[in-house]
This record gives structure tokens, sequence and C-alpha cells, in this order.
């Protein structure tokens, strides 16, 4: 895989007015352009929309939807113009937690000697508003108000070796440097004296980058 992505968008919508909540798209959600490769090497292009919990594919081709699910596509690309981003996913084998290996499909953030992959999902939230004219998406709550569930992007990051093996990474800056296991003290250093964050998605970029320096060393 030879991507070369520097950013990911992390969008939350607990901030948005009322009209705009009713606006919002995530990206999951909305066409783009872009193409699809399938297994046999055939590649189309067209707008394209993704379902990563379905982990499926939409392409429209000559006025044709067409579907396509993980294992049959190698990779897709898309533009997502909001954020002016080019994003490339590859479907890529993985061990689910009833031990049964099937492809899905993760974005590719940094491919490398340890490379860094990402699957996004929409995750709820649960907000009281004071306004007692707030009504979308809501349900009255007689103790503070009403309360509502907030939609909100959100990613599990993984690490993937040169040899195959996947690793969730966990939330914590201890938790990556322990996944990334070698060169810890002069990867602290570099966290520190850059002040990264690595739940930025930038900076975790930037750690497994450095990372992948020391290792070729």
């Amino acid at each position: 895989m030879k991507v070369f992505i520097t950013g990911l968008l992390l969008v939350s919508c607990c901030c948005l007015s009322t009209a705009q909540r009713r606006q919002f798209q995530f990206p999951s959600e909305m066409w783009h352009e872009g193409s699809v490769t399938l297994t046999d090497g055939n590649r189309l292009e067209g707008s394209v929309k993704y379902d990563l919990t379905r982990d499926a594919v939409q392409i429209v081709v000559e006025e044709k939807t067409l579907t396509y699910s993980a294992n049959q596509i190698r990779e897709f690309r898309i533009l997502q113009e909001d954020i002016q981003l080019r994003r490339v996913f590859f479907s890529i084998p993985f061990v689910t937690e009833t031990g049964y290996r099937r492809p899905k499909l993760f974005e590719v953030l940094l491919d490398g000697r340890t490379s860094l992959v990402a699957r996004e999902f929409i995750g709820l939230s649960t907000r009281t508003i004071d306004n007692p004219y707030y009504r979308w998406g809501s349900r009255f709550n007689p103790i503070g108000g009403r309360s509502t569930q907030v939609r909100f992007l959100d990613y599990n990051f993984y690490l993937v070796s040169s040899k195959g093996s996947m690793e969730l990474l966990g939330s914590t800056k201890k938790d990556v440097l322990n996944a990334l296991k070698n060169n810890q003290g002069e990867l602290k250093r570099f966290i520190k004296s850059n002040k990264l964050k690595v739940d930025v998605v930038e900076d975790l970029i930037a750690i497994v980058r450095y990372s992948n320096e020391l290792q070729a060393r």
C-alpha cells in the first residue's frame, strides 16, 4: 500500500445549533467523487458512498448504483470536498471477536514499517438541553430540562506490523508507547518537546512516523 494521507477530520456535532444539526451529515452519509478498485483489478470511477458498519461501498457509474462488500474490494479512494482531503481505504483481513477472519474496510493514515489505520464509527452521547423550545431529537427529562442523544464521529485506531499483524491502540499515551514498544525514551522526549497529544489524529500520525524513523536507524 502506497498511501499519502497527512490528516483526518475529527468532527463532533455537540456544539451545533438546531438548524445545523438538521443539515449535518457524517462523511459516511455523503457522496464523494472517487474510485473503487475490485479484487479482480477492475477500477471504477464515479460518486462513492461508504458504510463501514456494513463494510460496503456504493458507487454510481453511468447512472447505475453498484454495491460491493469488503470481500469484493481491494481499495477505494475518495475526495472529501468539505475539508479537501483525499482519503484512501483498503480491505484488510481482520479477526473478529468470534475468531473468524474476514475482510473489513480500514482507512490508511500512514503506510510504513508500522502502518496506522483507522475505522470511523458514529457514537452517541446524552446531553441535557435547558432551552424549553428545543425539540429536535429530544425527549422530556423532568429533572434537568430536556435530554437528547447527540451523534458524534469517533475512531478506533490500529497498528499494522510489516508482517500483517494488527493491534488495537489504546487511548492513552502509555497505551500508545507500549504498543510501539521500541525506543520509548526517545518517543517520550519527541512527544514532550513537540507538545503532541495521542488523541489528535495528526499528532498520532507524527508519533508513529517518528517511531518508524527510529527503527530504521
